[in-house]
């Protein structure tokens, strides 16, 4: 969904943003865990931050 929405506001409004994946191998659980970050301009911030609420 975060990529998706990143891209659509790139396509439509020309909005810079980048994402980076962090992965965790967690041995105990025998399982990988995953964090992402998405990182965006300091006058979008906002901006974005309405967009991912309308699409929770």
């Amino acid at each position: 969904m975060l990529q998706e929405i990143k891209e659509k506001l790139w396509e439509e409004m020309s909005l810079p943003a980048y994402i980076i994946t962090h992965y965790r191998l967690n041995l105990e659980l025998d399982i990988i865990e995953s964090h992402m970050d998405l990182y965006v301009r300091r006058e979008d911030q906002n901006f974005f931050k309405e967009k991912l609420k309308d699409q929770a």
